[in-house]
């Protein structure tokens, strides 16, 4: 059974991808009203010399659904190759206009979106913890090489080792974190204990330090002594979410803040937070 072009207000929108003609594959959000036609005034303009300057024009009904209608063009609309004067609209119906155009009328679940980022992340986290994995190896090899050539008494005092001794700081520092990346890639069955909200946030921090854009300021108030109830490997994956979307969301930069505090969820106030 077809679906009725209805946009689903709660999470379903209604639009049209192009699926053959200039600009293949670009997808249009449908809104009240849009008419398609040539000329640049219309709000989908199709490049087609088969199509006139005002061809057609797609709007919603009371209903929530969706019809199109042919406004007078020389070569005609074609729904499913049919030709039309006015037509309701189904999910999944093509639409010809042109002498090279065909369109798609089709949904996009922002849920299902979602959903699809979610598997995106996993996967990215998991592609993380194979590479961590193999780098930590190899720092493996460079602090043993670092600690030898220290442990060496012709070794001189100066410049040489000074910046051998820097260089294991960094090494060491390079471990913490990709340690921290295999952490929170693992995929290991979940553990509700108590997480202190400083070290959760601190550890966060280390690895946001290493993904966010450098325009990106890090600001954090996390006080000691703030416990969690979680899984601690799910409760910072949530918060790197939350970080990296704030920072997507900052393409110029700026100050992301990322801040704790103890709130009551029984406080009898209107507006009362329950989280912060």
């Amino acid at each position: 059974m077809a679906e009725s072009g209805s946009d689903k207000r709660g999470g379903a929108e209604a639009h049209l991808i192009v699926l053959v003609g200039h600009a293949m594959g670009r997808r249009y959000l449908l809104g009240e009203e849009m008419v398609l036609g040539r000329g640049p005034q219309s709000p989908i303009e199709i490049l087609d010399d088969g199509v006139s300057r005002t061809h057609c024009r797609i709007s919603r009904t009371d209903l929530g659904t969706y019809k199109i209608e042919d406004l007078g063009s020389r070569n005609g609309t074609y729904v499913n190759g049919v030709r039309i004067t006015e037509s309701a609209l189904q999910f999944g119906d093509k639409i010809a206009v042109g002498s090279q155009t065909i369109l798609l009328f089709a949904s996009r679940d922002r849920f299902e979106d979602q959903r699809i980022q979610a598997q995106k992340l996993q996967a990215l986290g998991q592609l993380a913890g194979g590479i961590a994995h193999d780098f930590n190896n190899l720092l493996g090899v460079v602090l043993a090489n670092i600690t030898h050539l220290l442990s060496l008494d012709r070794l001189d005092e100066g410049v040489t080792r000074k910046s051998l001794a820097e260089v294991e700081t960094a090494a060491r520092r390079a471990v913490d974190l990709t340690n921290q990346l295999l952490a929170f890639a693992r995929s290991s069955r979940r553990q509700h204990k108590a997480t202190d909200a400083s070290t959760m946030i601190g550890d966060a921090t280390r690895l946001l330090r290493a993904t966010l854009h450098r325009s990106i300021t890090l600001v954090t108030e996390a006080p000691t002594g703030l416990t969690l109830i979680g899984d601690p490997s799910q409760l910072l994956q949530v918060l790197m979410n939350l970080c990296i979307n704030a920072g997507d969301a900052m393409p110029e930069g700026g100050t992301l803040t990322i801040c704790a505090s103890r709130q009551s969820i029984f406080e009898e106030k209107e507006g009362a937070p329950l989280l912060a």
